[in-house]
């Protein structure tokens, strides 16, 4: 059996086969585009949202009018939001969500920074808009906006929203050819860390399992 890495592990729907179609579908629909261009706007969430968060990150997403996939928890909201309202939504945006971080139609990540999803995005060379929300999340959104700088952060109100600004930060940063470029180079230096052929990440777990063995 070949060696299997969690990078190549692009996406996991647990027996949601209709959604795995239509990743397919639209990674096919977006292959011939990506090779001039990216512009897809991937984002994920695990947090159960406030009901007007989530409203107003769901409406900026419609606003900037470009091709994205949200990974939406099924108890998405606590309360205020209904079944209706999410089936509305998905039939005006129906033909512009979708995909995977791997592909390299991706333009950027709307992201909460939890640990694997910022390994994940460096990895892939995608720039984030920063949406923290609790613990580390925070530390990682330093790194990626003020350290890496591969990113930008999202600055809600104090009730919250973040409509306008999160058009705006995915606008800022597909536009901005700077960001694009560090995040590439990050990419390319995370390849090496990995790389079995003294790569400082491969090294490093060979030295835990060989005081493991000690």
């Amino acid at each position: 059996m070949p060696k299997l890495w969690p990078t190549q592990m692009a996406w996991h729907i647990d027996g949601a086969s209709e959604g795995q179609k239509a990743l397919f579908r639209m990674l096919s629909e977006n292959a011939q585009a990506a090779s001039k261009f990216a512009e897809i706007v991937v984002c994920n969430s695990f947090t159960i949202f406030d009901p007007h968060q989530f409203e107003e990150l769901a409406l900026g997403l419609e606003l900037t009018g470009r091709p994205f996939l949200w990974v939406v928890r099924p108890d998405f909201a606590t309360g205020g939001l209904t079944k209706a309202w999410f089936d509305d939504f998905q039939d005006r945006v129906a033909g512009t969500g979708m995909v995977v971080l791997a592909h390299r139609a991706v333009a950027c990540f709307v992201s909460h920074c939890g640990w694997n999803s910022t390994m994940e995005g460096a990895r892939n060379g995608v720039p984030f808009v920063c949406w923290p929300y609790f613990c580390d999340q925070h530390l990682d959104r330093s790194y990626i906006c003020d350290i890496w700088r591969t990113g930008l952060a999202v600055t809600h109100r104090e009730n919250g929203i973040v409509t306008e600004e999160l058009c705006s930060k995915v606008e800022q940063i597909i536009g901005d050819m700077g960001i694009g470029e560090r995040a590439r180079k990050l990419k390319d230096a995370a390849c090496k860390c990995l790389n079995e052929d003294g790569g400082s990440s491969h090294e490093n777990f060979n030295r835990f399992v060989d005081l493991l063995r000690e």
